[in-house]
């Protein structure tokens, strides 16, 4: 093997030990995200209907 197949297998082997890490590192994140994008619905919704009960508590002519 010359040196520059020898660089070259290398490279390989640091990319795909790179890349075993960062699969499931990025599918771990994705997971997450998706969890807190899913909070983040239930939230608004809850915040929604809040909004619309204390509307209800107000006066229907206005301010008091």
């Amino acid at each position: 093997m010359t040196s520059d197949d020898s660089r070259l297998a290398t490279a390989i082997s640091e990319l795909a030990n790179a890349l075993q890490v960062a699969v499931p590192t990025a599918a771990r994140m994705r997971q997450r995200l998706d969890e807190q994008a899913e909070d983040a619905e239930r939230l608004e919704a809850a915040i929604e209907r809040a909004t619309r009960a204390v509307r209800e508590l107000q006066p229907k002519g206005g301010r008091p």
